[in-house]
């Protein structure tokens, strides 16, 4: 009998070894996002990744770079996340189909005032990324270092700062992509003011922040799709804000209402533009029983809930730049 369990015990036993040491490959939980399936990658890519990622976060609890630390670039189905201190380098990773890495490079890095260099040493060989792009080489902090940003994007960056461009009506475009890397927010311990390193002071759009001085009569009315294909109403409010060509303001432009509530199912858009002053309609919102609202969590239901949108009224603040309400 001690003969059979033997002979099972050792049959079964390097499969149980297999499945554990196959499930390490798999799988990395390094605190960036939720979970990272990494069978893409080459088993001994993996090993190497995680090997560099845990030194840097080792030397993070006392290097004394403000900017250093853990940064995450989220989308839907891609993004990237990266992490870097001057004493261990950087790691810089790709992913896709919202949990899937599929490409990494690390090396070491070099800091001349604000510009962090990360010169490669190792990369994937093999990428099943979409696109083929390379790991930028030059970074800088961006919004008092909120942010790390390719050095190239700079004029990218200003534009989303101040809201214009493609940023422009940033969070009826951007709900469910971010076109920039964050620092992890435990990460982020900077007090720095500056928007663009010096030097780079040209490139940011200043946002345009004024309010509404007058609200028209509400409508329900089919309109163009701005929240999504299962949205055939919205409702439309007629405005009147302080702000005009001399302001920069052009037709077609929108704002966002700064009440930190629904803020991607609800806009201004301006029609028709003065000098001082111009006009434009609040578009919210409409769902198919012909409620204004937005889908709020309710912490004590423990489920997304149709909130109601604060009326609009004389004073309201607007600007065209995300960085108002965004959470840090």
């Amino acid at each position: 009998m001690k003969i059979l369990f033997a002979f099972i015990f050792l049959f079964i036993a390097p499969a149980f070894v297999f499945t554990q040491v196959e499930a390490e490959y798999a799988l990395w939980e390094n605190g960036v996002g939720k979970r990272w399936l990494t069978y893409h990658l080459e088993k001994n890519d993996v090993l190497l990744m995680k090997d560099k990622w845990n030194k840097i976060e080792k030397s993070l609890e006392s290097t004394s770079n403000e900017f250093a630390g853990k940064y995450f670039q989220y989308g839907y189905m891609s993004g990237y996340f990266l992490n870097w201190s001057p004493e261990e380098g950087f790691i810089y990773v790709r992913y896709f189909d919202v949990e899937h890495p599929c490409y990494f490079s690390y090396g070491k890095v070099s800091i001349k005032t604000f510009e962090v260099n990360f010169i490669t040493e190792y990369e994937t060989s093999e990428s099943i990324c979409p696109g083929k792009v390379p790991t930028p080489p030059v970074w800088i902090p961006a919004n008092g270092g909120k942010y790390l940003i390719p050095k190239n994007e700079s004029k990218r960056f200003g534009n989303f700062y101040g809201g214009f461009g493609e940023f422009n009506g940033f969070f009826r475009k951007w709900t469910e992509d971010f076109p920039f890397a964050r620092k992890w927010k435990k990460d982020y311990k900077s007090q720095q003011k500056f928007i663009l390193p010096k030097g780079l002071e040209t490139d940011i759009k200043k946002p345009i922040i004024t309010e509404i001085i007058a609200v028209g009569k509400k409508r329900i009315t089919k309109f163009e799709p701005h929240f999504g294909p299962f949205y055939e109403k919205s409702s439309i409010t007629p405005v009147t804000i302080n702000a005009g060509s001399k302001n920069g303001v052009v037709k077609g432009l929108e704002f966002i209402i700064l009440n930190s509530e629904g803020e991607n199912s609800q806009t201004l858009k301006i029609t028709s533009v003065g000098k001082n002053t111009s006009r434009g309609i609040v578009i919210r919102q409409i769902n198919e029983k012909d409620f204004e609202g937005y889908f709020k969590y309710d912490e004590k239901s423990k489920n997304m809930v149709d909130t109601p949108f604060s009326p609009i009224q004389i004073g309201q603040k607007i600007s065209t730049s995300p960085l108002q309400i965004l959470d840090y």
